[in-house]
């Protein structure tokens, strides 16, 4: 997954600002924008938030180990209207949630990112609807008010 999104990176360098959370190979190093370490969960979600990016993409490799860090990055990005583009695997059990689900295939990922750059309303829509979504099902304080 890892060299699928490395080419998707360079395929969009020049059509897309990268922020990286977190480790970012000193290969894409030279193509990504802004690079930010999780040192904090408070700090990465103020940054996040004060960013606020058009778009994330919300890769998942299908382990299962690894399935809650994916649908975490969901509800954060989700929370702050950030329309997505996740793998099947993570869209999948969340069908209460407006996301662009693709399988793991580089055509898919690439033809997913390219209609959101190119239809940023909707795009924009889709982020306000997550949230919506997100707000409903996923907050504590929702949940506790109901």
């Amino acid at each position: 997954m890892q060299q699928k999104i490395a080419r998707l990176i360079n395929a969009f360098a020049d059509q897309a600002e990268w922020i990286i959370f977190g480790h970012c190979p000193p290969a894409l190093r030279p193509l990504i924008n802004t690079v930010i370490r999780e040192t904090d969960r408070e700090i990465y979600h103020k940054e996040l938030m004060k960013m606020h990016p058009d778009l994330a993409p919300v890769p998942h490799d299908g382990h299962p180990l690894t399935d809650a860090e994916a649908y975490l990055h969901l509800i954060e990005y989700g929370a702050g209207g950030i329309p997505l583009i996740c793998s099947k695997s993570v869209g999948t059990g969340s069908n209460t949630f407006t996301t662009t689900c693709v399988a793991n295939e580089y055509a898919e990922w690439h033809n997913a990112i390219n209609a959101h750059l190119h239809d940023p309303e909707s795009s924009e829509k889709m982020g306000k609807i997550l949230q919506s979504e997100v707000h409903q099902h996923c907050l504590l304080d929702e949940v506790l008010q109901s």
